[in-house]
């Protein structure tokens, strides 16, 4: 299954961990500390391939959505006799499924913010989940990338 990534806060970090290594770099330099400052050097190099292979991957378009069972609109549930559980929406909709969406969905609790998930396809991940960056190559669940 595919990951997905706030991608420019990934270059963000990337990028002051590359700022760290510049200023190793010049005090392994003002050293005259040569072995040190190839050992900087090559892992600077590998910063600016990864910074290289993130630019060259494709983009998901994904954006925030308001659920129907969050939505200002959901005036309750309603439970059928087959057990189906659906929501009352006031806004047209009829009596979609609780994980049902659509384009005037808004927030029951007045959040300005649009919407708690985010919708890719079939795939939706909590809010936040796109910020998270797993340093070093090493996913949580303990499955490798590589």
């Amino acid at each position: 299954m595919s990951r997905y990534i706030d991608a420019d806060a990934y270059a963000a970090e990337m990028k002051q961990r590359q700022d760290a290594l510049k200023e190793l770099m010049d005090d392994a330099v003002a050293m005259d500390n040569w072995e040190m400052y190839d050992g900087l050097s090559r892992e600077f190099s590998v910063f600016v391939e990864a910074k290289l292979t993130l630019d060259a991957m494709p983009t998901v378009d994904a954006v925030p959505v308001v659920k129907c069972r969050e939505c200002k609109h959901n005036k309750g549930e309603k439970v059928w006799l087959d057990g189906e559980v659906t929501i009352d929406c006031d806004n047209g909709m009829g009596y979609p499924p609780p994980d049902w969406f659509c384009a005037d969905g808004e927030r029951k609790d007045g959040e300005t913010e649009h919407g708690n998930t985010y919708s890719l396809g079939k795939i939706e991940m909590p809010k936040g989940a796109m910020k998270k960056i797993i340093a070093d190559g090493e996913r949580k669940d303990g499955e490798s990338d590589v």
